[in-house]
């Protein structure tokens, strides 16, 4: 699936990449609900292709196994939970709105108020806007559902990075608690 993405650099993770395209256009709610929702539908292209026998039917077949589909199906899987099935589904339809309505105006109080539930549990931040804020919500709550899937797929050298880290810290930590065993 990522390697189906294109993207200008080569040399750096896909999901950087996205991060800093989601960044440019964070101050305007049309971009921002064309140009984020794109990489949820790779994420959810991504889970499908992993978790279904059927997975080149279902990608290969864009009329009939559409994005809403895809959602439903890995929700139906208990692969995305209800709340965020919610979430996402909403996004869908604001991203076709901004796609097909010639004045596009986001409802912040109701984007606000889906983030609600999320909110209590100190991860949903007002970034730019409440719309751009709940869209990065929803993309961290995916990627969590998978992180080791997400992160090898879509930031393979970050996820070299901390794979290092984490074997620097073993081999410290194993340094340090042979050096304590020979003091006593």
């Amino acid at each position: 699936m990522a390697n189906k993405i294109k993207f200008a650099d080569p040399n750096r993770d896909i999901s950087d990449q996205f991060t800093d395209s989601l960044q440019r256009v964070a101050d305007d709610p049309r971009a921002t609900i064309l140009v984020g929702p794109g990489f949820i539908e790779a994420m959810v292209s991504a889970l499908l292709e992993a978790r279904c026998k059927n997975k080149s039917r279902i990608n290969e077949n864009g009329r009939e196994f559409t994005h809403s589909v895809k959602l439903i199906v890995l929700n139906e899987m208990g692969v995305i939970p209800d709340v965020l099935h919610e979430r996402l589904h909403h996004l869908r339809k604001l991203r076709n709105d901004a796609a097909h309505q010639p004045l596009f105006v986001t409802d912040d109080a109701k984007i606000t108020e889906m983030a609600k539930d999320v909110s209590h549990q100190g991860h949903f931040k007002l970034y730019k806007s409440p719309l751009f804020s709940f869209m990065t919500q929803c993309l961290h709550e995916l990627w969590q559902l998978d992180y080791d899937f997400f992160e090898a797929l879509f930031a393979p050298r970050g996820r070299e990075h901390r794979l290092k880290i984490i074997e620097a810290n073993a081999r410290t930590n194993a340094a340090r608690s042979k050096a304590v065993r020979s003091t006593r």
